[in-house]
């Protein structure tokens, strides 16, 4: 089912779900044509066959229209290029790119422009290794492919509607090393936990009633340690028993040495402030 609930409480456009439904609407407008357009004969089926096709064609040829005008060719110029100039030509491509800050084993893209407004992204390669000679554990390492590609998410702090001309422009500018980056499932899933982090974060420096329990402190020492450990968000994603239900929204984080789920609940009725409760764990130290 499309998920079209925004992190404020409201529904997500018709424009931002178009995508996620189309392929489904598709073969709805197929199977709706073909029940007006093509009845089959009840004498037999060894007519139907070709007519069925025909049908088929002629139900499914305007949908494959407008799904084949929203593809856009990418570098249609290099179609006939041979292979081996194709190859600097990609390779330039990834070093354009390729210019956000590097571990011994991995390599990020510089910050760009997310379709989600306000928020902006990078992607990070991790290249495979394993050792030259089977069996010498401490032998040579050489790359072999690449162990993931993974997305990592920033939201702009204002986080205010801009024309895409500044998004990109913002996002560019963005430090690679002195904001936070959070590892993210897909874009909706980054804007709604990121979004619950910021207002969670609001409510807190604002002392409005917000539950916070962590270890072993309390309430005050509780909220100075999450004001502390949110600008460090590592991963953001959305609760996986979440509910459909617009009224209670759910986001977990990886944020310093924490595991932090937020759970904001409006009332069902009169028009009272959603409900923020914050839970603090000490995240598990997994040993590989």
């Amino acid at each position: 089912m499309t998920k079209n609930v925004t992190a404020d409480g409201g529904y997500r456009p018709i424009a931002d779900i178009a995508d996620e439904v189309a392929y489904s609407s598709l073969l709805s407008v197929l199977v709706v044509s073909l029940s007006f357009t093509c009845p089959v004969r009840r004498a037999g089926m060894r007519a139907v066959g070709f007519p069925l096709l025909v049908c088929a064609a002629v139900a499914l040829a305007p949908s494959l229209s407008i799904a084949a005008s929203r593809i856009e060719p990418i570098h249609s110029e290099r179609a006939n290029v041979p292979p081996s100039i194709l190859r600097d030509l990609v390779l330039a491509d990834l070093e354009q790119i390729l210019s956000g800050p590097v571990s011994p084993t991995s390599i990020a893209t510089a910050p760009y422009a997310a379709s989600r407004n306000g928020l902006c992204r990078r992607d990070v390669i991790t290249v495979r290794y394993e050792r030259e000679s089977e069996g010498d554990r401490r032998g040579p390492l050489k790359p072999v492919g690449v162990y993931e590609v993974s997305t990592e998410y920033h939201r702009l702090d204002d986080g205010k509607p801009l024309v895409r001309a500044d998004l990109v422009r913002a996002c560019a500018k963005l430090p690679s090393q002195q904001t936070y980056w959070a590892r993210s499932d897909s874009e909706h899933s980054a804007e709604f936990a990121l979004a619950n982090l910021s207002l969670a974060v609001a409510a807190v420096s604002r002392n409005e009633p917000v539950s916070i329990r962590c270890e072993e402190r309390d309430q005050g020492a509780c909220a100075s340690e999450f004001l502390r450990a949110a600008p460090q968000v590592s991963m953001a994603a959305e609760c996986r028993d979440q509910t459909r239900d617009i009224s209670n929204q759910c986001s977990t984080f990886r944020a310093d040495k924490y595991d932090i789920t937020i759970m904001r609940r409006w009332p069902r009725v009169g028009n009272e402030p959603p409900s923020t409760d914050i839970q603090m764990k000490v995240a598990e130290i997994i040993v590989t």
